[in-house]
């Protein structure tokens, strides 16, 4: 396993990856300290924007030439590089625990909504992966900032919190669903396509 997961990991760009996650912890760190009349959801959620534009760049593959003839299958790879980005997701639930009841906050609907959102753009980005772009990171990355930002600008939407950071606002089933959608997404994304001898052998 460790053999394999040391190419796969040399493989990310990690300038990519760091960059934002600094970012998002900085802003993160300093909110919570109270340093910006906070923890304050619209920094907590600028924050998240950041780590997710993050962690996607987990999924880039600038040398997939090389990288796709790695004797592995492409969960395995996939699993490997998401590695680099559970940190990501632990420590975003740490916080959620953090500043649960802090200025009225909730700890299990920022950990829901955040752990949704990591996961919902991780599972974007591998389905762009697999349909043959190299590098979705920044697409995937770019239109999660934006969505983020319309929601924190007109939420709610149609009655709808999609941000929820509230027990009493937001649905209770809304970032549940996403989670159970994205690990199904993630499940056919990261599955080999069958080969044609496998196919006949099938046969």
């Amino acid at each position: 396993m460790a053999g394999l997961a040391v190419p796969e990991l040399r493989a990310i760009a990690w300038g990519h990856v760091i960059g934002p996650v600094v970012v998002g912890t900085t802003l993160l760190a300093f909110t919570t300290a109270g340093l910006l009349d906070g923890p304050q959801p619209t920094f907590l959620w600028l924050g998240l924007g950041a780590l997710i534009l993050g962690v996607v760049a987990c999924l880039d593959e600038p040398a997939a030439m090389v990288t796709g003839a790695c004797p592995a299958t492409r969960r395995r790879r996939t699993v490997e590089r998401l590695l680099a980005a559970s940190p990501v997701v632990v420590g975003w639930c740490v916080l959620a625990g953090l500043v649960d009841g802090v200025n009225g906050l909730s700890g299990s609907a920022l950990a829901l909504t955040g752990t949704g959102s990591l996961l919902a753009a991780i599972a974007a980005a591998d389905v762009l992966r697999r349909l043959g772009v190299d590098e979705p990171g920044p697409v995937v990355g770019s239109v999660a900032l934006l969505g983020l930002l319309g929601c924190l600008l007109f939420q709610p939407i149609g009655g709808l919190v999609v941000l929820q950071a509230y027990d009493d606002l937001g649905s209770t089933a809304l970032w549940p669903a996403v989670l159970v959608m994205s690990i199904a997404v993630l499940a056919w994304s990261t599955n080999d396509p069958a080969s044609p001898a496998r196919t006949l052998r099938r046969r």
